[in-house]
């Protein structure tokens, strides 16, 4: 789920539209452009430091979609 959520972040796709668009049997990463994979890799660092937050899907969700996320310490 999160890899698709990274796609989609990335490209505007998700991983299977990503797939059907760029006619390739290849790893989603491989499909992108310089500029999307730069993009995908911020997400992915964010997502892991939001994990390690113990944060969920749906927060992790609206932080990459421009929300906020709040911690408790």
């Amino acid at each position: 789920m999160l890899t698709n959520l990274l796609c989609k972040n990335a490209t505007g796709s998700s991983c299977k539209q990503l797939k059907e668009k760029r006619g390739a049997d290849a790893s989603v990463t491989e499909l992108m452009t310089v500029e999307e994979l730069e993009t995908y890799q911020q997400a992915e660092n964010k997502v892991i430091a939001m994990l390690s937050l113990n944060a969920d899907y749906q927060q992790i969700k609206a932080l990459l979609n421009g929300g906020t996320l709040q911690v408790a310490i």
